[in-house]
């Protein structure tokens, strides 16, 4: 079974490239995939465009062109919940599409699997918001309205492909910042440390548990 896996972090993709082998990079629509082989698993990686404009058809290709049998989107978020801090892990069990008012269940099985790898990670709904959050009032609006862990700006909208085409998916996220009046710079200040442990954990899944 192949297994597609998608972000948006540079340097997490790139990370994430050189860990494959016998890769092979693929354009199709603008877009670029690598597959490849990790510990004999069969990885194709979808590379999103920062503004995540695309992210649904991203998701397409990967289940109807390379035939992925189940998605691991993988990035940074914001914390909603106050108990979590910058470097976290969090695990989504549902995506709420703020715009859509949708909500998306993951795939059971996947966040119990990175849990147990993982098992001080925060399970719970992630949002998914058109806009950086980084002002504390629209923060506790969020977290009254939605009871989420965290906000990032795609889960949802993958899941959602997902769940069209009965595909397993789970999205895990590292938090960068807090979704408050400093969150840009917290985000900043993370980022890079995020991406890093974002890279690890999934590379220890892909290796030896899915």
């Amino acid at each position: 079974m192949k297994i597609g896996v998608i972000g948006s972090v540079k340097e997490e993709l790139e990370n994430i490239r050189q860990a494959l082998v016998q890769t092979q990079t693929i354009e199709i629509e603008n877009f670029r995939f690598t597959s490849g082989e990790l510990k004999h698993k069969k990885i194709v990686l979808a590379e999103v465009p920062n503004d995540t404009v695309d992210i649904e058809k991203v998701t397409e290709l990967l289940i109807h062109t390379f035939q992925v049998g189940q998605v691991i989107a993988t990035g940074l978020a914001g914390a909603i919940d106050d108990e979590l801090s910058p470097l976290a892990l969090v695990i989504g069990n549902s995506y709420f599409d703020c715009q859509t008012k949708e909500e998306f269940p993951a795939e059971d099985t996947l966040v119990q699997l990175f849990k147990k790898i993982y098992p001080s990670a925060k399970v719970g709904k992630i949002l998914t918001v058109e806009q950086f959050i980084d002002d504390t009032h629209r923060k506790q609006e969020l977290k009254k309205v939605c009871h989420a862990v965290a906000v990032d700006c795609e889960s949802a909208r993958v899941a959602e492909v997902c769940a069209k085409h009965a595909t397993p998916f789970v999205s895990v996220r590292t938090i960068t910042d807090n979704a408050n009046n400093q969150a840009w710079k917290n985000f900043n200040n993370y980022e890079e440390l995020a991406a890093e442990k974002s890279t690890d954990i999934l590379l220890e899944a892909l290796q030896k548990k899915i």
